[in-house]
């Protein structure tokens, strides 16, 4: 557990970077006029996350299927991004990174620190520490279904457009992150402490 923690306070810290990352991003876009989504995409929701998450994968095998058809969507939804270049779509007259993509990937940030809040709400031993936690995470979990309509949203997106080898990642990735959702904020909401 102490091996959780350690993993979960560095996931805490790059939940950290990659939110404030994507929203600083976002922020930077409309005051300069510039786009820098494209950065951000590759070395925050491209390779820092997909690393992260490969990390994840190999040190928590073997897997539950539902967590392991996640961790091998992330995975597809990443070279996606990094190395197939369908997110966005190369042969649209304009290619550039949508809002809610940008949005997806900065709240992936921020739903780890609410996977944060989450470990310490199983591991404690301390009833008013479960509680508290209990509390921080079934609010802070707003933001679940939020990214669960943004990976929807960016589906049909990539589907308006022709894109449908972007698209898939993001089905995939929505349904498998739906079942995880729903069964994580089921968990901790009909907790009886």
């Amino acid at each position: 557990t102490n091996q959780m923690m350690g993993v979960r306070f560095v996931q805490l810290l790059f939940g950290l970077i990659v939110g404030l990352g994507g929203y600083g991003t976002l922020l930077f876009n409309g005051i300069t006029g510039c786009d820098a989504s494209e950065l951000y995409l590759y070395y925050f929701g491209g390779v820092l996350l997909l690393f992260l998450d490969l990390h994840e994968y190999v040190r928590s095998w073997p897997l539950r299927t539902p967590i392991l058809g996640h961790h091998v969507m992330v995975f597809f939804f990443g070279l996606a991004m990094i190395e197939y270049d369908l997110i966005p779509p190369p042969d649209v007259p304009d290619p550039r990174i949508s809002v809610a993509t940008m949005l997806l990937v900065a709240n992936i940030g921020l739903m780890w620190i609410t996977d944060f809040f989450h470990v310490i709400f199983r591991l404690s031993t301390s009833l008013p520490l479960i509680e508290r936690y209990r509390k921080i995470y079934l609010i802070t979990s707003i933001v679940r279904p939020i990214t669960l309509a943004l990976m929807i949203y960016g589906a049909v997106e990539l589907i308006i457009v022709g894109s449908i080898a972007g698209a898939i990642p993001c089905i995939t990735l929505s349904v498998a992150y739906a079942y995880n959702l729903v069964k994580a904020i089921q968990f901790v909401y009909t907790f009886d402490c």
